[in-house]
């Protein structure tokens, strides 16, 4: 082989050794703060993108509403004492139509879904008055005399009897007054609205007030005719022995509160406006049934006069805000 070939190869060889060990140096130098070098580095996984923040919407709100009750219906009776013979038992027995309070109510709630929605609410109402009312009552019946005399047909010992003739002015002045304490929920049909229409139900306890005023004036006490003794004089209460009724012109007045518990339940159907971030305006309807029954006893002529008051339902407009709060 000539001495020029030689040299060219030997040259040749020696300069693809160098480009071979400058590769090698570079590829290390790549790798460099790679862990695992190039080669784990580029079996690797896909990377797992960064979460995408979001807006967190509100969980808990506060509100107040104010209403009035344009119709109200129940139940009431004034029973009189079964001993006083020709009172008439019920002399108001129902009420109905009755214009209804003012009422007031606070409520804390919290969202439970977009749509879903509960409440703890109290509701206070103003006073109504089932009844004021003024009755003459006229009372007739037999009274025992205070002695035992011998009938003389007989002969046998029989008690002296006559006919009294009495009677009165009895007022009645009635008021009763309803507060609830209600678990409502609602379902909000356009939550991404500002408008936003929805309907409720809701449970609880209603709580009733009752106020019983009476007064009574003696008309007329008139002694009738007596059946065996005519000394027996007076007017007295019937089946006793010197009772004696009020006399003609005497005034007799009672006040008597009670309070009582029942059953409440009540459907609602508005909207609400979102006036702000944080507040809403809501107009609505309810129907609110309260259950249970009240009795006050106030004493009359000849023994007590009942008052019974039952359940009732409420027909209400009302209005008010809504701020949430966290």
């Amino acid at each position: 082989m000539p001495y020029a070939l030689k040299t060219t190869i030997k040259f040749a060889t020696a300069t693809a050794a160098l480009a071979l060990l400058a590769t090698s140096a570079l590829a290390g130098d790549l790798s460099k703060g790679m862990p695992g070098g190039l080669k784990d580095h580029r079996n690797a996984g896909v990377p797992v993108p960064m979460p995408v923040p979001y807006e967190e919407t509100f969980k808990y709100y506060v509100g107040g509403s104010a209403g009035w009750t344009f119709n109200s219906n129940g139940t009431m009776s004034i029973t009189a004492d079964h001993q006083m013979a020709g009172e008439p038992s019920k002399w108001i027995d129902t009420y109905s139509q009755l214009q209804g309070p003012h009422v007031l109510s606070i409520v804390a709630g919290r969202y439970i879904t977009p749509s879903l929605r509960a409440e703890l609410g109290i509701d206070y109402r103003s006073a109504q008055r089932p009844a004021k009312a003024t009755k003459e009552i006229h009372y007739r019946g037999q009274v025992r005399g205070p002695m035992d005399v011998i009938d003389p047909t007989s002969g046998l010992l029989v008690p002296s009897t006559q006919t009294n003739t009495y009677g009165l002015t009895r007022t009645e002045d009635v008021t009763t007054q309803n507060h609830t304490f209600m678990l409502n929920a609602y379902y909000d049909l356009n939550r991404e609205g500002r408008l936003k229409p929805y309907i409720g139900a809701g449970i609880g306890l209603s709580r009733r007030d009752v106020t019983r005023r009476t007064e009574e004036t003696v008309n007329d006490c008139t002694v009738g005719s007596n059946d065996v003794d005519p000394s027996v004089l007076g007017c007295q209460h019937p089946g006793t022995v010197g009772t004696y009724l009020e006399a003609p012109g005497r005034i007799r007045s009672s006040y008597e509160e009670r309070t009582g518990w029942g059953f409440a339940a009540s459907l609602m159907a508005g909207a609400s406006y979102k006036l702000s971030e944080r507040t809403s305006w809501d107009l609505g309807y309810r129907m609110t049934y309260h259950g249970g029954k009240v009795a006050v006893v106030n004493p009359s002529l000849g023994g007590f006069s009942s008052l019974e008051i039952g359940a009732r339902l409420d027909h209400e407009i009302r209005t008010g805000l809504r701020f949430d709060v966290w």
